[in-house]
């Protein structure tokens, strides 16, 4: 039975979850034969016992009454460092995901409002709003999916693949204010660390200015592949200023832009304040802020995607209720441009 997305958030095990990813990426690309850096075929070679039984050609073992393998073209790998946002404002739950019995609240998060912020329990985003407070609950919505919780697979998956394409893979981690690095490599021993930061995650604290994250323009001298996953929840310019240096020293850079459903929708329920989960604020749910709100949303959005482009940054708005494979075919594109 084929996982969804759903499903695979849930599993307790990461690695796990990541390789179930996988699979059913791959599986999704040959069916739509679209092919990727390190999926082109190169040749055929005997069967060897051991041997992934998936890459065996049996239209040829037909014809020739043996079995041989579809190989890969065997490319140089390379250093892809992932930066998971971990601060506090990843905490926000999209709600709307999953049945069940609600709570005494519900996440009702949004990047949108210049000046207010994320939610209590709930959101990031470039000032955006979050939990409801006096306001009763709303049945019938669940505990749904974090931003972390999806941050965390994604970060996983993106792991998983590289690993399998003999890339050298690292993780930073900016959380409490702080950064944890783990600089690249590819051992097996390498991605059980990697593995087991990322299970570790407590989202805390707040995206900080450049200078308090030095390491994380460290890395190798050659060019690198940048992954990062974000909700980019940002007050002083903090996360568009490190995004710029970085893309400075001729990276190649991907932002996964994570954004919840009830975001989107503002989805406030009868809540009549919405409270910051980083700072605190409390913003009045007025008639006047819910005819504002999607509005001032698209303009956010497009002025993130802006300033990312003209710095020749990938930006890709990742919904929580969306499977992973649109971003897993943009990391092998982008993959691909460094590799030739």
């Amino acid at each position: 039975m084929e996982l969804n997305h759903y499903m695979l958030l849930a599993i307790k095990d990461l690695s796990l979850a990541a390789r179930q990813t996988i699979d059913g990426f791959m599986t999704g690309i040959n069916k739509s034969k679209v092919k990727g850096t390190g999926l082109e075929f190169s040749q055929y070679r005997s069967y060897q016992p051991g041997d992934d039984l998936r890459w065996l050609d049996w239209k040829r073992y037909a014809r020739s009454d043996r079995f041989y393998i579809r190989e890969s073209e065997i490319e140089t790998g390379i250093n892809i460092r992932i930066l998971v946002d971990a601060s506090r404002s990843m905490e926000h739950r999209d709600r709307s995901m999953t049945a069940g019995h609600g709570g005494s609240g519900q996440d009702a998060s949004a990047n949108a409002a210049r000046g207010t912020t994320a939610g209590r329990g709930g959101t990031a985003g470039r000032d955006g709003l979050g939990d409801g407070i006096d306001g009763g609950g709303v049945s019938g919505r669940g505990p749904g999916v974090s931003k972390i919780e999806y941050a965390r697979l994604l970060a996983a998956s993106i792991g998983w693949l590289a690993n399998r394409q003999g890339d050298a893979l690292g993780l930073y981690v900016f959380q409490d204010g702080g950064l944890f690095a783990l600089p690249a490599r590819k051992d097996p021993q390498h991605m059980a660390r990697f593995f087991h930061q990322l299970e570790s995650i407590q989202p805390g604290g707040q995206m900080q200015h450049p200078l308090s994250y030095r390491q994380v323009f460290l890395g190798e001298s050659k060019k690198e592949l940048l992954i990062f996953i974000t909700d980019y929840y940002e007050r002083d310019n903090e996360i568009t200023a490190m995004l710029e240096l970085l893309a400075s020293l001729g990276h190649e850079i991907i932002v996964f832009h994570l954004i919840a459903g009830n975001e989107l929708s503002k989805d406030f329920g009868s809540y009549t304040q919405l409270e910051d989960l980083e700072t605190g604020q409390r913003v009045p749910v007025s008639d006047r802020f819910d005819e504002d709100y999607l509005q001032r949303m698209d303009q956010w959005l497009a002025s993130v995607r802006s300033r990312l482009l003209d710095n020749h940054i990938t930006w890709q708005l990742l919904r929580l209720d969306q499977p992973m494979d649109q971003a897993l075919r943009n990391f092998l594109k982008q993959r691909q441009q460094i590799t030739g």
